[in-house]
Parts: structure tokens; sequence; C-alpha cells
């Protein structure tokens, strides 16, 4: 992926973290939703910023070391 398209996927990440945070002021049971789209908006926003640290003309997950074996921790609420 290209620092650019690495942008748009960050953007769009957000637009759904706040789509299911708004679905989930009116239905609790959207709350792991909220929890998984704000682990995904928080990994683009990470390979964006090693994209911009190390320069690359592309992303590639098989060079990053904490992609996929390393995902962001999710806690999930138990219960209503």
């Amino acid at each position: 992926m290209t620092p650019t398209q690495i942008d748009r996927a960050a953007a769009k990440a957000l637009e759904q973290l706040h789509h299911v945070r708004g679905l989930a002021l009116d239905d609790q049971t959207f709350d792991r939703s909220v929890l998984t789209a704000d682990a995904d908006h928080r990994e683009w926003l990470r390979i964006a910023e090693r994209v911009r640290e190390a320069g690359p003309a592309a992303y590639s997950p098989r060079a990053d070391p904490d992609a996929v074996e390393h995902p962001p921790l999710i806690r999930f609420r138990e219960g209503p």
C-alpha cells in the first residue's frame, strides 16, 4: 500500500469508528463493534506512522515486525 492509500484507510477507519459509536449510543450490543473499530483505527494510525518514519514508497506487512503477530489488545465488556 502507498502512503496515500494508508491515509485513506485510516480516515475510513475513523469514519467507521464514529459510525459505530453512534450506533452504540442507542444499542449497547454495538459495544464490541466500537472496540473493534477503535482497534482498527489505531492500527491504521500505527501503520501510517511507521511509513512516515521509515519513508518507504509502499507498506508491506511482511516488513513490519508488529503487524498481525502483535495486534492491539481488545477487552470486551461482559454483559449489559
